[in-house]
């Protein structure tokens, strides 16, 4: 590691904090040293804290973090893959269960897992949106753009919008997102229309999109007397192959198990709802999968943007997005996400998830992840 680079990194770090700076950068060191510990408490006895257990605490409640300048400082030292390569973000949406904070602020019903069966998967909490610059192999080193609460009265979608647009304009490099099934939607197409970025997600087999009406004649016209031209062509069904036709695009490829994977790509496609808005879909057939849930045979992806990748490239892109999931299994057991989010009395959970990893030449993902826990502990 580049130990300059990192000097630069924490000095720029340190100057977003406009309160109890010094007891964040003592945190932030026993963070990255003391992989033990399980609470707030055992973390302030490490030896790079080299305050009284009580100081800990209030870091988190009495801190005041520049936000904006932080994420500027983050979009500053991410690491940019060689130029003829995509930069690849992720984004995607967390959940810390609240259910027995009555008193907590803003506290809304959201997706919780691993419950008994037959019970409601919602529990009462907070959820974050995350967005983050994605290593080129899966692992949980991300390194985290932003981290922020979302409130009761905006949605996953539109935070996640405001997130991409604000990164649009601090990376130096076009990016390309990957989300999953829940930003397929036309809301999110219209909400991302004018943001400077290529966006690829997970589409539900269930749905529907439409193909461009076919032009009419000028006879056709002349014998039109009301109503408006049609709006929608042919139906593609995902469900229904005899609706999909020839694709536009086609491979063929082998995995890394020596499976046959064989993507098409139909071009010129909208939603009902978004007739102007157009999309690409790709569909990838995995021989080699079980077709099961979590491992189908068939998966469906939406793609909208200006550089569209080309469809041997889809089965090994979309897999960069699981880092973000190995990225939340590392924050909140070991990175003591929720134990932080519960010790700022404001409770956002932004501001601890704002502060790090480690690579060489460049300020570690740990340490990103873990300014950025706690930048958003601090919105709340």
């Amino acid at each position: 590691m580049d130990s300059n680079i990192l000097n630069e990194f924490r000095c720029c770090v340190y100057k977003c904090f406009n309160r109890a700076a010094d007891a964040l950068m003592d945190a932030s060191d026993a963070l990255l040293t003391e992989s033990r510990a399980r609470s707030v408490a055992e973390l302030s006895l490490s030896p790079f804290f080299r305050r009284n257990w009580p100081s800990m605490y209030e870091a988190f409640q009495d801190a005041k973090i520049d936000r904006c300048a932080l994420q500027r400082v983050f979009a500053q030292y991410a690491p940019l893959p060689a130029s003829e390569q995509r930069l690849v973000v992720g984004g995607d949406a967390s959940s810390i269960l609240r259910p027995e904070s009555r008193t907590a602020r803003d506290r809304t019903y959201v997706h919780a897992s691993n419950l008994p069966e037959g019970a409601k998967p919602v529990r009462p909490g907070w959820q974050f949106s995350e967005l983050a610059v994605l290593p080129e192999k899966p692992s949980s080193w991300v390194y985290v753009l932003d981290n922020r609460r979302i409130p009761s009265d905006a949605t996953q979608a539109g935070v996640m919008a405001e997130q991409l647009q604000e990164a649009a304009g601090l990376l130096v490099r076009r990016f390309l997102f990957l989300g999953d099934g829940y930003y397929g939607s036309e809301t999110f197409r219209t909400l991302t229309a004018d943001i400077d970025c290529d966006i690829l997600v997970r589409f539900a087999r269930n749905r529907v999109l439409y193909r461009e009406p076919r032009p009419q004649t000028d006879e056709e016209i002349s014998k039109r007397t009301r109503g408006h031209p049609t709006w929608h062509g042919a139906p593609l069904k995902l469900h229904d192959p005899s609706t999909q036709g020839t694709p536009d695009q086609s491979a063929q490829r082998t995995d890394a198990k020596g499976h046959r994977v064989e993507v098409a790509c139909w071009l010129n496609l909208h939603f009902q709802k978004a007739r102007n808005r157009p999309v690409c879909l790709f569909r990838v057939i995995r021989h080699g999968a079980a077709d099961t849930k979590r491992d189908p045979k068939v998966s469906w992806f939406l793609f909208w943007g200006r550089d569209l990748p080309a469809p041997e490239e889809v089965p090994a892109l979309y897999p960069r997005r699981y880092s973000l999931e190995h990225s939340y299994r590392v924050s909140k057991q070991d990175l003591l996400w929720e134990h932080h989010a519960r010790a700022g009395a404001s409770g956002d959970g932004t501001n601890y998830r704002r502060v790090g990893n480690a690579r060489p030449s460049v300020p570690t993902p740990r340490l990103f992840a873990r300014l950025a826990v706690r930048a958003s502990s601090q919105a709340c």
